[in-house]
């Protein structure tokens, strides 16, 4: 994948985070808690990918993954923005 297409998984997500969720809170514990709950979404969608054999060819479980990874960055980019509101 190029850093474009990363980046525009992020946005995508981003975008579709701020809709669903329009307000983001300002505490950085709060804010923690929502990366980290993402985080543990990631480590779920590897677990899953981990117990497929070697040459599995899951484009199901790398597009969860994928997408898990695009939202664990769109809640980083909005604690970023967010540097100047928080605490």
């Amino acid at each position: 994948m190029t850093t474009q297409k990363a980046f525009d998984y992020i946005i995508q997500e981003y975008f579709e985070a701020k809709k669903k969720h329009p307000t983001f809170p300002h505490r950085f514990g709060r804010q923690l808690s929502i990366l980290i709950e993402e985080v543990g979404e990631v480590a779920k969608e590897i677990n899953e990918w981990s117990n497929q054999p070697w040459d599995s060819d899951d484009k199901e479980l790398e597009q969860k993954l994928i997408t898990e990874l695009a939202q664990t960055g769109a809640v980083i980019v909005r604690m970023l923005e967010d540097m100047n509101k928080c605490c």
